[in-house]
């Protein structure tokens, strides 16, 4: 089974899609490319209401077998706590996400904790966009992974975003030195990223992700159907990861 590890359904206050970003948008792609489902978050809603675009997606999933949905929180609002607490125990999705450079809010700082408290408690997976400078570098991820090692990290795009230079040492430091980490592929367009990883930590912690609808299902599936794995690690990555983590 393939399962996307990183789908995004909107409305969103951003324009610039691969494709519309609606739910029907999203399975048409995930056919196109041969995937079966996946994890989806809410995009940043236009009126920056996140806690009502949790709502939505959680209405939306629960007519969608194969798909699993996780909040968005954006944990500078003063019920940053609640809005996690709601969304796992209310709403039955199944992490939570954070997008330091969208919200503006460094991984490392104190606002995250209690979100990440949440998740803790509730033994979901967090899914982080990671690799932006000054918010989400990978060994400012590696800080707070290390001080929650009960708490699962998705890293968004390989925890890096140049792929190339010191970001690929950085990420591949933050791979090593925690086992708490989950590194899922959308954008990572270096097959040699994808054969490190895997053969560095395992493909139980690699997760193949297409980041849509900012980049499409077709050419994510490609970047690892066309790296130089075995039979059992290409299924892994392409699907049984992720499922480990959300079943």
């Amino acid at each position: 089974m393939t399962f996307d590890a990183n789908a995004n359904v909107g409305p969103s206050v951003y324009d610039d899609f691969e494709f519309e970003p609606t739910f029907d948008a999203l399975e048409a792609a995930h056919d196109e490319a041969g995937i079966d489902g996946g994890v989806v978050a809410p995009l940043k809603p236009p009126e920056l209401d996140f806690a009502a675009a949790n709502e939505r997606l959680a209405d939306e999933v629960a007519d969608r077998a194969d798909y699993v949905g996780i909040a968005r929180v954006d944990p500078r609002v003063d019920d940053a706590v609640a809005q996690a607490e709601r969304a796992v125990d209310d709403l039955g999705l199944a992490g939570l996400k954070l997008h330091p450079w969208e919200e503006s809010v460094s991984i490392t700082s104190p606002m995250i904790e209690p979100v990440l408290d949440v998740a803790a408690d509730r033994d979901v997976p967090v899914w982080v966009h990671a690799g932006y400078p000054g918010v989400s570098h990978a060994l400012s991820v590696r800080t707070v992974a290390q001080d929650y090692p009960a708490v699962s990290f998705v890293l968004t795009h390989g925890a890096q975003l140049d792929i190339s230079g010191l970001s690929l040492t950085d990420a591949l430091l933050l791979a090593a030195d925690t086992e708490n980490t989950y590194f899922e592929l959308s954008g990572v367009y270096r097959r040699d990223l994808i054969e490190d990883l895997v053969e560095r930590i395992g493909a139980d912690r690699v997760a193949f992700g297409t980041n849509a609808p900012y980049f499409h299902p077709v050419v994510e599936t490609s970047r690892v159907t066309t790296a130089a794995l075995d039979g059992a690690a290409t299924s892994a990555v392409l699907g049984e990861t992720i499922r480990s983590l959300v079943d």
